[in-house]
């Protein structure tokens, strides 16, 4: 099922009413803690502003459709809370619960598989290959949240809240964040990354290097 091919058939022009919009926004925002700056509804705002930076500069931004991504960056995370106790991607349990409420709104097939691959293709460790610009987009700037400052302040805040320690800290740069970029689709998201990607280098590499000098 989240496999189908059937989101290619979403039509680009077709608008989700305010209404419906307004009743997916306040489901999904039940699901996110406000205090929590790792994945909770901060995350969420920055990755729908990082879409939007994308956008900007975006050679095909026409052809977004902006309704259908907005909708995905409020429902994509919000399995996050049921991942352990579940012991599923978290990716694959947001397209689950967004399913479900999706089709008590009689939303039709084709948007509500668009809105779960969008979803499904956001997760790093899934590796679903996302295939749809939107899905792209959401990739990117999901993906962009983990770098920069922000991306230094929620690696060491995982970590602390994990039980790990500077080692983890630098195994999680370099098993995953230095990575990221490596993981971009668009030319524009890249292009943003490329100094964020050098704040997780540089601090990657003083924190290793005062950590050894201080054994």
């Amino acid at each position: 099922m989240h496999n189908s091919p059937n989101y290619m058939k979403f039509f680009k022009k077709e608008k989700i009413s305010p209404e419906i919009k307004s009743q997916i926004f306040n489901f999904a925002k039940n699901y996110y803690d406000i205090s929590n700056d790792l994945h909770g509804w901060g995350h969420i705002q920055r990755v729908w502003t990082n879409c939007r930076k994308i956008i900007a500069n975006l050679n095909k931004k026409e052809e977004v459709q902006l309704d259908l991504l907005e909708l995905a960056v409020y429902l994509h995370d919000i399995g996050r809370k049921h991942e352990k106790l579940r012991n599923k991607n978290h990716a694959l349990i947001s397209a689950d619960l967004s399913r479900q409420f999706l089709t008590s709104l009689s939303i039709p097939e084709p948007i509500i598989n668009a809105i779960n691959h969008i979803i499904i293709s956001h997760s790093f460790s899934l590796g679903v290959h996302a295939q749809t610009l939107e899905a792209q987009i959401l990739s990117d700037a999901d993906k962009l949240d983990a770098l920069g400052s922000i991306g230094i302040y929620r690696v060491c805040a995982y970590q602390t809240l994990h039980g790990g320690n500077i080692q983890s800290i630098i195994s999680h740069c370099d098993e995953k964040l230095l990575l990221l970029d490596k993981k971009l689709y668009l030319d524009e998201s890249k292009r943003i990354a490329a100094p964020l990607m050098e704040q997780i280098r540089d601090f990657k590499e003083n924190l290793q290097k005062e950590s050894n000098r201080s054994i």
